[in-house]
């Protein structure tokens, strides 16, 4: 029955009874006038007036509908559930329904003053008609994005409620205490947070270190994006970091027993963690979206790199055009997914050139959106890379906060194990550190 007409408006239906979570975000955009076919309309008013109550599962849903007199085949709901298979799309077919709604109203509006004009000897009832539809038409379209004091008001109750029982939605912490609380906390759910640095700096090891991190502390899923990096590459780099040997030679080397048995050991440990990784060597950020919307309760995004993510489109732009874009629907995305997206960008040469190698915001390389979008933006250094006499197992990696719109700027220092990767802050509880930095003066 559904192949014949399968189309958006069932994909909607078909994602609240497969994911009863996306229903908020549905009942916020569409109308039940929205939906085209009658069937539709009755099932989404039945879904509604079970929200009312709590309840919203197909086997009451199928009992709502029959008690309201509406006649619905009994495999309906199982076809809708069978067809629409994951409710991650759902924004998606939401926008698809309401840009379809549209259309009809238009289409409608223009049917009635093409009657009105056939009928007057004057266009003036016409014109008339067409301005106040149109007015209208206006209205049900933008209607749905004003938050009213109330609602502003219980969304933010929401907000604080969640930070304060440290669910989703309030921030999610990197595991590194310092750089915390120089974040005012750790990174806030829907914003968009940029580690850049040099090449070699260690950007994509302190990215891996946060998502394992926040996977472990958070026991929810992670997706790491790797572009730059193939999956064994990265998965090598994990476990250097686990098992301590190495990272080239985990990758290439000869291990003897005892190596191979650490290496085992971290492959295990690797396993039952919750970081997710794209299949895929290029992707677009409506692709990033979409892989994020089908990990259940996916609590960060981490994207390697920015300065590679697939622009999508074929229309030939500028690299500062295409480097703007991506960063506004990485920020887009962020707030969809009410998640941190962590994303690793390059920094230009000019920090080559000057006496101390400290990079500035000035430096972030294709667009001066990437500055304006982010929420927050971490640089990484160290001063050991520009002096080879100094380079030792462990060395300093300085982490910056050069913008924050949730917190203060500063900088951090944690110890960093180039070989295998590993990256640990200094033992003494960062409170206290500030504390010695003030009474010492180095601290404004």
């Amino acid at each position: 029955m559904i192949d014949d007409f399968f189309n958006a408006e069932c994909a909607v239906l078909g994602s609240i009874l497969v994911d009863p979570r996306c229903l908020p975000k549905v009942r916020d955009s569409l109308k039940v006038e929205d939906f085209s076919m009658l069937l539709n309309q009755q099932i989404y008013t039945a879904i509604l007036e079970l929200d009312k109550e709590g309840v919203c599962d197909p086997v009451a849903l199928f009992n709502k509908v029959n008690q309201n007199g509406v006649i619905c085949p009994a495999n309906y709901f199982t076809e809708l559930m069978d067809a629409t298979l994951t409710a991650a799309n759902v924004d998606l077919y939401v926008d698809i329904v309401k840009k379809q709604a549209g259309k009809r109203a238009l289409t409608k509006l223009m049917e009635e003053a093409t009657v009105k004009l056939q009928e007057s000897d004057s266009a003036d009832d016409a014109q008339d008609l067409l301005s106040r539809g149109l007015d209208a038409v206006r209205q049900q379209r933008f209607s749905n994005g004003i938050i009213t004091p109330q609602q502003a008001a219980l969304i933010f109750i929401d907000h604080r409620l969640k930070v304060d029982s440290g669910e989703q939605g309030g921030y999610v912490k990197t595991g590194y205490q310092d750089l915390d609380y120089l974040l005012g906390g750790g990174m806030v759910c829907g914003g968009m947070y940029i580690l850049a640095a040099r090449p070699g700096m260690g950007k994509t090891t302190m990215g891996i270190n946060i998502a394992e991190r926040v996977a472990e502390t958070k026991n929810k899923p992670v997706l790491f994006v790797s572009l730059e990096m193939s999956t064994k590459e990265v998965q090598a780099k994990r476990v250097a970091k686990i098992s301590g040997i190495p990272y080239n030679k985990v990758l290439m080397g000869k291990l003897d027993e005892y190596q191979c048995n650490k290496v085992n050991k971290a492959l295990d440990q690797i396993k039952d963690s919750q970081i997710h990784f794209n299949g895929k060597e290029t992707i677009t950020t409506d692709e990033i979206y979409t892989l994020a919307r089908c990990i259940s309760g996916v609590c960060l995004v981490v994207i390697d790199y920015l300065g590679i993510i697939s622009p999508g489109v074929s229309i030939k732009k500028s690299r500062y055009e295409y480097t703007s874009e991506i960063s506004g629907d990485i920020k887009r995305m962020a707030r969809k997914l009410e998640v941190p997206v962590l994303t690793l960008a390059q920094l230009n040469r000019e920090t080559e050139g000057r006496k101390d190698h400290l990079p500035q915001l000035s430096d972030l390389r294709d667009s001066g959106a990437i500055e304006q979008d982010a929420d927050g933006i971490i640089f990484l250094h160290r001063e050991a890379y520009y002096r080879p006499e100094e380079k030792s197992d462990i060395e300093t990696l300085s982490v910056i906060v050069a913008k924050n719109r949730h917190g203060s700027t500063g900088k951090c220092e944690l110890q960093f194990a180039v070989a295998n990767g590993k990256i640990v802050s200094e033992s003494k509880d960062p409170r206290q550190r500030w504390g010695e930095m003030i009474e010492r003066g180095e601290w404004p």
